[in-house]
């Protein structure tokens, strides 16, 4: 008895998941589309713009493939402020690098799952 009701509820389950699946295919999906079709040409917008005002820098390194050997550089050259306002600097570009790859990384991951 209690192996049928699981199978029913399987198979009931399966017909709702199909019926939720078709219903978002034809109401939901057009609609997040034109949204993630707006949100990319806004973001690169915002991308192009902040690259032209110099907020942001492109990685002058992202099509590097070679990796180098580092060195530690000597700390006697910076002065203790001067130092202090290169690591603000740094910071800075790195949030906002950051927010802008998490940006993308969402809409890369939306436009996977809807295309893919």
């Amino acid at each position: 008895m209690a192996e049928m009701d699981i199978t029913t509820y399987i198979n009931s389950l399966q017909e709702l998941l199909i019926a939720r699946k078709d219903w978002m295919e034809r109401n939901e999906m057009g609609k997040l589309k034109d949204d993630l079709r707006a949100f990319q040409s806004s973001f690169a917008s915002l991308y192009n713009i902040y690259l032209k005002k110099k907020l942001i820098n492109e990685d002058p390194y992202k099509q590097d493939s070679k990796i180098s050997e580092l060195e530690v550089p000597d700390n006697s050259v910076l002065s203790r402020q001067s130092g202090w306002n290169s690591f603000q600097s740094g910071c800075q570009t790195s949030i906002i690098n950051w927010t802008s790859w998490s940006i993308f990384t969402s809409w890369a991951l939306i436009s996977l799952i809807l295309n893919g």
